[in-house]
């Protein structure tokens, strides 16, 4: 059951369990996406600018200044006060009462007024500021001249006692008032949809079902993991960013890091282990740019260091890259060639003077590749090479661009899948291990290619979490990052080894070496 659990990774009420893994393919993933990101913004931030355009309405305010007193002439400066004071604070009711509105209307000469009147007191003084806003900057002005014409119509009889005097005359408004807010509003509209981009797309990649890491490959895949390739970077500096100088991702190039050498390295002693006596490793992937081809020519590159006779076949005739990798230039034959029988397979294998490899390439894609694969030649070709070489890769096209590789699986002995990070579904990952693995039946007499497991590769991994590349091994305990003879399950150190939970020194072992003392 837990093996069943952990294989599938679903929990016991057959949820799908979200796997831990490291934060920074959420940050890559989002930052791949940096254009869509930046398309989504432009059109929120377009949307935003017409919808403030069309929705605003510009109001225009012309403003008066009066000065109260008190009718009497030996107004004092408190009364001239308490008189500014009371009187703004019924002067914009009586302003707007029915019958100034009348009188304005009949004295502007409009059907209607939508504007506001506003009366306030400047603080500390008998200074009353009236503000007129209105939609159209002339009435604007006319409704204010005629509030100062006729306001003592409605105000003589309620305020009688003060005299309101005209000190500041008011102007016709140049500009509105109220500013439309586009520039503001499109700012927040663009630090806002920035970030709500970014959420909903570091969202959406965690809950995307695809393979982040070794974790996720053993328990959403339907095989084996054999392990996880690090990100191994392809500048050294940024000036070779700027010239564009990549590295050649190799393992025979000194300016790669230990660990990538290391890491095909276990590899090669995993692939060799689990194929026993066959020769023919056939190595492809789901999709395009997963680096099957660049994990193919290390993995030969690895094997040549072990064994004298070596071949690696380019057989990815849509877009060969084998000859990109190890830089080498074959200007005679081709695979067609070959595998036609108008070429001898010596006289068309380049080998390479600083790894010993052979390989079988090609510089430019075929013109009908398929044919290739549907000829009878191939399998006299396959046994020319096993009879030569001891070891033969091919790098093949991936299986959702064409259907080579599944013609292949019938030919070759074992198969190894390329996964890249966070690239390929699982769904689509498990349909292409079916594929490979489904069919078991015999065909021409021999079984379909062993699928010897994936490899995860181009992984990236932060500072904080580490790289856990060193450590992979078979299941719980077969670890190499030490030795699997000492710290793994069985090992020395292991559960059931010398030091072990159930070793000789163990507690269960203490136990019953004590009670068994006790019984003698």
């Amino acid at each position: 059951m837990a093996d069943t659990q952990k294989k599938t990774g679903m929990t016991p009420g057959g949820e799908r369990a979200l796997l831990h893994y490291d934060p920074i393919v959420i940050v890559r993933d989002v930052a791949r996406r940096w254009l869509l990101i930046l398309t989504a913004v432009v059109l929120f931030t377009c949307c935003a600018y017409i919808y403030s355009d069309s929705t605003y309405t510009p109001q225009y305010t012309t403003s008066a200044t009066v000065v109260v007193t008190a009718r009497d002439s030996d107004g004092t400066v408190f009364s001239n006060l308490s008189s500014a004071t009371s009187l703004a604070g019924v002067f914009g009711t009586l302003l707007s009462s029915s019958t100034m509105q009348s009188i304005i209307l009949d004295e502007v000469g409009i059907p209607y007024f939508d504007g506001t009147i506003r009366a306030s007191v400047l603080p500390d003084t008998n200074l009353i500021l009236l503000n007129v806003t209105a939609a159209d900057p002339r009435t604007a002005f006319l409704v204010m001249r005629a509030v100062l014409e006729h306001h003592d119509v409605v105000t003589a009889e309620v305020i009688g006692n003060i005299v309101v005097e005209t000190l500041v005359l008011p102007t016709v408004p140049a500009s509105p008032s109220n500013g439309s807010g586009v520039l503001s509003r499109v700012k927040r509209v663009v630090v806002l949809s920035t970030i709500g981009m970014i959420v909903l797309l570091g969202v959406l990649s965690y809950l995307r079902d695809s393979v982040r890491s070794r974790t996720e490959a053993e328990n959403k895949l339907n095989c084996w993991c054999l392990g996880e390739i690090a990100h191994e970077p392809l500048y050294r500096s940024f000036k070779d960013f700027i010239r564009r100088r990549r590295i050649g991702l190799l393992l025979t190039n000194p300016a790669v890091s230990f660990r990538f050498s290391e890491t095909f390295s276990r590899l090669r002693r995993r692939v060799e282990q689990h194929m026993g006596t066959g020769k023919v490793l056939m190595v492809t992937s789901v999709m395009e740019n997963e680096g099957k081809s660049t994990v193919a020519v290390n993995l030969a590159l690895a094997m040549a260091k072990k064994h004298s006779k070596v071949l690696l076949i380019d057989l990815d005739l849509h877009k060969p890259a084998c000859y990109k990798l190890l830089s080498m230039k074959n200007p005679a034959p081709s695979v067609r060639d070959v595998i036609c029988g108008t070429t001898a397979l010596a006289d068309a294998v380049v080998q390479d003077p600083m790894s010993g490899l052979y390989a079988l390439i090609q510089e430019k894609a075929d013109r009908d590749p398929f044919t290739l694969f549907s000829m009878e030649n191939l399998h006299r070709f396959l046994a020319e090479a096993r009879s030569s070489f001891d070891w033969i890769v091919l790098d093949l096209s991936p299986m959702s661009v064409t259907p080579e590789a599944e013609i292949m699986a019938d030919l070759a002995d074992s198969a190894l899948l390329v996964v890249q990070q966070n690239r390929c579904r699982t769904k689509s990952i498990n349909r292409a291990i079916g594929v490979l693995t489904g069919e078991r039946a015999q065909r021409g007499g021999r079984r379909r290619a062993k699928l010897l497991g994936c490899v995860v590769n181009n992984v990236y991994s932060s500072l904080l979490s580490g790289h856990e590349g060193y450590g992979y091994g078979y299941g719980n305990g077969y670890g190499d990052r030490y030795s699997k003879y000492s710290y793994g399950k069985y090992g020395k150190y292991g559960k059931y080894g010398k030091y072990g939970k159930y070793g000789a020194y163990g507690k269960k072992s203490s136990a019953a070496s004590a009670g068994k003392d006790g019984d003698a």
